[in-house]
């Protein structure tokens, strides 16, 4: 097949992440592929087998959009492409019009990265609540990576498309070297290690991380590595020495070898509001690494409770702190965590699967637009 990803910016983000190794799986199975977006730190990381196309597809300056849009409707004309897959509403919306003036006959397939939920942001909820809609007017499939969202969707009435989850996907691991010698209980350190992952915005909620470890500072020794730069960050290591905790968290900024670090933790927390599909808590089960957090959208889309963590309700920061001293603490209770997130990687997160799903979801986009053609 011939497709064309698109999305508004190839800035660093978890959509980006998505579409580079859904690309870079697509031709390496032969397929053409080809990423249309305007630039951004990521456009460095585009194999050069793969064609990039920089068109703007964001901002509100309205000439712009005009020249994106001509851009888009030329570069369309030019490729015969099977499918194009949109990341972002906006770009969709441009799509189906570029479409519509061109006069091709081209299957849209959107995926969704945005979140529907009392816990997001106001301004993403009213945005959701009027791009949906649209959204399901304007594609022939459409891609969620998130329970709440797919159950969003499904509601709309009336529904044109087929809503089709599909989480996102990491590599098939091969297992940290320490991982071995975890299974001995006595091999497992006497202050073991708390990793959390993140950027430092109120999304994330590490300042009640840090009131759940205030809680069990004096009852287990531990140390906690916090992995993520943003505007909260002066706030929350005010907050940690507040707590009495400079000498156990470690607030380490953004750092590019988080695999390695995650290889030698012992515990993931994760205390977000809300997530999509969070690539640390992929890369968490890669590394069959217990987890514990709250029970939030997205958050309980891949820690199942007693599985490969503990999910507690959102908020209860005591709840939360004995929730990671049991993990810590019980041995065997871990070795049983850690080979259910194993599970739970296989049964639903790798790689492989994610696009062997998603090209499913383009062929089926492309035998509907045939069977219309024929009908009319």
């Amino acid at each position: 097949m011939n497709i064309l990803l698109l999305n508004d910016s190839m800035k660093v983000g978890g959509t980006q992440f998505y579409m580079l190794q859904l690309a870079e799986v697509l031709h390496s199975r032969g397929h053409d592929v080809a990423i249309a977006a305007n630039d951004g730190e990521f456009v460095a990381r585009i194999p050069s087998n793969i064609a990039y196309y920089k068109i703007m597809l964001e901002g509100k300056n309205p000439l712009r959009l005009a020249r994106s849009f001509s851009a888009l409707t030329s570069l369309i004309k030019e490729n015969a492409y099977d499918v194009i897959h949109v990341n972002a509403p906006l770009p969709t919306v441009i799509v189906h019009w570029a479409l519509i003036r061109s006069g091709l006959d081209i299957p849209v397939v959107t995926t969704t990265h945005k979140i529907w939920e009392k816990e997001a942001h106001l301004r993403t909820r009213i945005f959701a609540a009027i791009i949906y809609p649209i959204l399901n007017y304007c594609s022939d499939q459409i891609i969620t990576v998130n329970r709440i969202s797919y159950d969003k969707l499904c509601n709309l009435r009336p529904r044109r498309t087929q809503i089709e989850l599909i989480y996102h996907g990491v590599k098939a691991p091969n297992y940290p070297p320490n991982y071995e010698k975890k299974k001995n209980p006595e091999d497992y350190r006497a202050t073991p290690q708390i990793i959390s992952i993140g950027r430092l915005v109120k999304q994330k909620r590490f300042d009640l991380l840090l009131n759940a470890l205030e809680h069990i500072r004096k009852e287990i020794a531990f140390k906690c590595l916090i992995i993520g730069e943003g505007p909260l960050r002066s706030n929350l290591e005010t907050l940690s020495r507040k707590l009495q905790l400079d000498d156990i968290v470690q607030f380490c900024g953004y750092r590019e070898n988080v695999s390695e670090i995650l290889e030698d933790s012992d515990l993931v927390a994760v205390t977000s509001s809300w997530e999509l599909t969070s690539f640390a808590m992929l890369e968490a089960l890669q590394h069959r690494l217990p987890m514990v957090g709250f029970d939030s959208p997205g958050v309980r889309d891949v820690i199942e409770h007693d599985t490969n963590g503990y999910l507690v309700p959102f908020g209860n920061t005591k709840d939360l702190a004995q929730a990671m001293k049991r993990v810590l603490t019980d041995h065997k209770l871990r070795l049983r965590l850690q080979n259910g997130a194993g599970k739970i990687l296989e049964k639903r997160f790798l790689l492989d699967n994610m696009v062997d799903k998603t090209l499913s979801v383009y062929q089926r986009a492309v035998e509907i637009r045939k069977h219309k053609a024929v009908a009319s």
